[in-house]
């Protein structure tokens, strides 16, 4: 329980002393707070002067309501005053301002009262103090809660558009002129497109530990993001994947996405891997698309963290889309895939080439062993590796099948440099 309070006589020599001042004291301490905090001194004339004084009023005719008796405030005598917090917060006033603004005001109060105060009036001070502080005590934790509750609720809600925003131009190019306008965003006529997945070291199910770190991970997104575009950047991010759309031109910041892919991995202390685009509007989606299949391509193929481009992945790309083409040529490696030993073989032969001593003693097996290995792939494809021409179709069979069936682990042959099969594998 807390301590009870002394009443304060409305009576007393101090009180009496202070009553001529107290008719301007609203104003009073309106405008000192008007003067100390910047941002109240860019409100408006009619704010400060109508509201601000009557929430200050309220202040003083609760106050010396309650003290007179030595009573604290509860919820309901502070109903107006939390009305006023979030009122300013749903303008945009930052707690810190607010707060600063509101103490200041209180300090003025406790000038005006004590001034010119002697010994004689200690009793009195003590009664006054104690009864202030109780007040600033309740009242400054109720109007925090009510700031920080409308905040939480009006971020939640610009949040929640501004994700509504990204998938409206992720997939259809077009914003709601009414959902830019909530998510206090200006559309730009042209994006560099982000897909990033973040290598984390847990794989399996999430447990309490990685979901909090993968909170961490968005909130540093955000406030990057934020940082980087004054605002106007838009991402989708569930702590491991994520798309980040950055606006360009004249009127916007420009990061390279190679710099926000770096600041990334030095938040997060993890590796990434990116794929990046540009588009304009109405390419946005179908360039998403893109990048998001680079990037899986790049993960399938195990190159190293980093960010690529189409640019990067070129024939790797073009082998592994949809058509007659790419099911033919997966058709003719296919049977292999049914014998785990003469998969191993072929990934060899692909990273040895011609070297044949290396590829045996990489599979620790006989050369002998290894030749015949090579010659029951022949009958199962059709397709000879010792033959210059032959081989370059098998490589590009296999590196189609493997990419284009997710249950197939990619060889550690094709992972030593990520670049899949060696130059000799062209030569043999």
């Amino acid at each position: 329980m807390p301590p009870s309070l002394p009443p304060l006589s409305m009576d007393c020599p101090m009180v009496q002393r202070a009553l001529p001042g107290l008719a301007g004291l609203a104003e009073h301490t309106v405008a000192t707070s008007v003067a100390q905090v910047p941002v109240y001194g860019q409100l408006s004339a009619e704010l400060t002067e109508r509201e601000l004084r009557a929430t200050a009023t309220t202040h003083f005719t609760t106050f010396t309501r309650l003290a007179q008796t030595g009573a604290e405030p509860t919820a309901a005598d502070l109903v107006p005053v939390t009305a006023s917090a979030r009122r300013r917060a749903e303008e945009g006033i930052a707690l810190p301002d607010m707060l600063d603004a509101y103490l200041f005001g209180m300090r003025t109060v406790f000038d005006a009262v004590t001034d010119g105060t002697t010994a004689e009036d200690l009793g009195d001070v003590l009664a006054f103090t104690k009864n202030l502080l109780a007040y600033l005590h309740r009242a400054t934790v109720a109007i925090t809660t009510a700031h920080l509750d409308t905040d939480e609720a009006a971020t939640a809600a610009a949040r929640a558009a501004r994700a509504e925003l990204a998938t409206s131009l992720l997939h259809t190019g077009t914003a709601a002129e009414e959902l830019a306008g909530r998510a206090g965003i200006a559309p730009a006529q042209d994006y560099t497109v982000v897909e990033f997945a973040v290598h984390t070291p847990h794989a399996g199910p999430a447990n309490p530990g990685e979901l909090a770190s993968a909170r961490r991970r968005d909130e540093q997104l955000r406030r990057l993001i934020a940082a980087w575009t004054n605002g106007q950047g838009l991402h989708h991010f569930d702590g491991h994947h994520g798309t980040v759309l950055l606006p360009t031109g004249s009127r916007y910041p420009a990061p390279a996405p190679e710099d926000l892919i770096t600041a990334l991995g030095e938040a997060f202390a993890l590796p990434i891997t990116a794929a990046t685009t540009t588009a304009s509007l109405p390419e946005l989606p179908a360039r998403a698309v893109l990048a998001r299949d680079v990037l899986s391509l790049a993960r399938g193929l195990r190159r190293p963290p980093g960010l690529y481009r189409l640019e990067d992945l070129l024939v790797e790309y073009q082998l592994t889309r949809p058509g007659p083409a790419r099911d033919a040529l997966e058709a003719q490696v296919a049977p292999v895939f049914a014998h785990p030993h003469l998969v191993e073989t072929l990934y060899a032969h692909l990273h040895h080439g011609i070297d044949r001593p290396a590829a045996a003693a990489a599979l620790h097996i006989h050369a002998n062993t290894y030749t015949y290995r090579l010659q029951r792939i022949h009958e199962l494809t059709g397709l000879d590796a010792t033959d210059t021409a032959e081989a370059r179709q098998l490589a590009a069979a296999t590196l189609s099948y493997t990419l284009t069936h997710s249950s197939i682990p990619m060889k550690p042959e094709f992972q030593q440099d990520g670049s899949g099969p060696s130059p000799q594998a062209a030569q043999s």
